[in-house]
């Protein structure tokens, strides 16, 4: 189980990218006067602009140069040192330096929702997707997935209840991209490759025992076969109440892997007795035949 914040890796390119911008461009500035130190020959693209390094005749580098130079990398150095070391606060060791750290957490049934930003940082919904909130109750999260989707986007807000279907239909009267949805209790009730992900928040639990093998088969139909399915769930073996309205990490992964998927992240969310787990589907790890046309 992954650690509740982003890994390092997830932005060190993009500091390593602002960090080479702002050597090119200190490099620039510290230029010497005429004939002295450091020029640069600027050319239409700033990035690709050329250094040269070569002396005159009255010995090299000046001390003014010299002091420019200083000052620039010591500035330099602040500004990496600030790029290093936020990159390296998104994710803390997994190594437990506090027995205390996990027994102080929230209890709620909504204690995940603190983690709101962490969570649709990793469901990665990019404007135009189309997402499945199954089990949307009172549209709380509909309204974030809408937001990262966009106008260009559809959430199928899914209820089994008519009553909860019209309440979301008065709240996101405004919402165009929001589509309000009643589905049957044993599948998705959408069209085939519909949806790019299936978000289900403190629901799964819900689902009948005895036919949720064939609940991940009915989603693997309605999910395109690059999409996802996320799943919120209370942690039973870490709750300290609730245990009935949760499911095991290991039932929930027996279940999925049994109707085709497989899980390709968990994470544990801090402060809580939550954890969010990502999955695929199974097929997507071998490849495809190739359409063959029969003349």
């Amino acid at each position: 189980m992954h650690c509740w914040n982003h890994p390092i890796g997830l932005q060190a390119p993009s500091s390593v990218i602002h960090c080479c911008r702002f050597i090119v461009a200190t490099l620039v500035y510290v230029q010497a006067i005429p004939h002295n130190g450091l020029r640069s020959r600027p050319r239409s693209d700033h990035l690709s602009t050329r250094i040269a390094w070569f002396s005159s005749d009255r010995g090299g580098i000046t001390v003014k140069c010299l002091r420019k130079i200083v000052i620039a990398f010591a500035v330099l150095g602040s500004f990496s040192g600030l790029v290093l070391s936020n990159a390296v606060a998104e994710c803390p060791t997994s190594r437990i330096t506090d027995p205390r750290a996990f027994a102080h957490r929230d209890t709620s049934g909504y204690a995940h929702r603190q983690r709101v930003d962490f969570i649709l940082d990793r469901l990665d919904i990019r404007p135009g997707d189309q997402v499945l909130d199954l089990g949307a109750g009172d549209g709380w999260w509909t309204e974030h997935l809408a937001k990262k989707a966009g106008p260009q986007g559809i959430v199928y807000a899914a209820e089994i209840a008519t009553a909860l279907v019209e309440r979301l239909q008065k709240r996101f009267a405004e919402t165009p991209q929001v589509k309000p949805h009643l589905c049957p209790q044993d599948k998705p009730g959408l069209p085939e490759n519909s949806v790019d992900l299936v978000f289900i928040s403190a629901v799964y639990h819900h689902l009948n025992k005895d036919t949720r093998v064939e609940y991940w088969r009915e989603l693997a139909a309605v999910v395109r076969p690059t999409g996802r399915v996320a799943i919120l769930e209370t942690y039973p073996a870490i709750a300290l109440r609730g245990k009935d309205h949760g499911t095991q990490l290991s039932k929930l992964i027996e279940e999925a892997e049994q109707g085709g998927w497989v899980s390709v992240e968990t994470w544990y969310l801090a402060g809580t007795q939550h954890y969010l787990a990502i999955f695929v589907q199974q097929s997507a790890f071998f490849e495809q035949p190739a359409e063959t046309s029969t003349k």
